[in-house]
């Protein structure tokens, strides 16, 4: 989602304000001083009694206030805005946004379902419009659709499972002579999102 995307644009800034910082300071300093020499301010400030020393003061606590600024976002700052992009760019090339699916991409799971969902929200833990399909050893085959799902957690070792609504579950053998349907309007599939592989 867009919410994602300026997540981990956001979380690039700090190591780019690193490097701009010193520049900054830099180019502030040096056309600072380049417009006072050009326009004879410095002769009129020496003399009037003004060194460079005392005009060097301002600049150099604006060093200092830079340079730890510098400093807290070179040792704090910028690792935590790495991890916070490669977290979330892990959860989103996984087609997962904690724990849920994301959406417009086909994602296989360890349990041998193949699913897709056209829309997701709250995290990828509220679906519409779901397409799921698991072939078994013996060559039959289950095909599951739903207006919309949501995930959740059940059981006392917090294993998540799908919740389905308004859909149809067919199943049918490898030569198809032999087919099931069944509409439901509520179905619970447990369904192992960990480990997936999306494409």
């Amino acid at each position: 989602s867009s919410f994602v995307v300026l997540q981990m644009i956001a979380s690039l800034f700090p190591n780019y304000i690193r490097l701009v910082l010193p520049l900054g300071l830099f180019l502030g300093i040096f056309i600072t001083f380049r417009r006072l020499s050009t326009q004879s301010e410095l002769h009129a400030l020496h003399a009037g009694g003004v060194g460079l020393g005392r005009l060097s003061t301002p600049v150099k606590s604006l060093a200092v206030v830079v340079t730890f600024l510098g400093l807290g976002l070179t040792g704090y700052i910028e690792p935590l805005g790495r991890f916070v992009y490669h977290s979330l760019h892990h959860q989103v090339t996984n087609g997962i946004i904690e724990a849920g699916i994301g959406e417009g991409i086909f994602i296989d799971t360890p349990d041998g379902y193949t699913v897709r969902v056209e829309r997701s929200l709250n995290a990828g833990k509220e679906f519409y419009g779901f397409f799921g399909y698991r072939e078994n050893g013996t060559g039959s085959v289950e095909t599951v659709t739903a207006r919309r799902g949501e995930i959740f957690t059940s059981g006392d070792e917090g294993s998540r499972s799908m919740r389905l609504f308004d859909g149809e579950q067919v199943s049918w053998t490898g030569d198809g002579t032999d087919r099931t349907r069944m509409n439901f309007s509520v179905l619970e599939v447990p369904m192992d999102l960990q480990g997936t592989n999306p494409y």
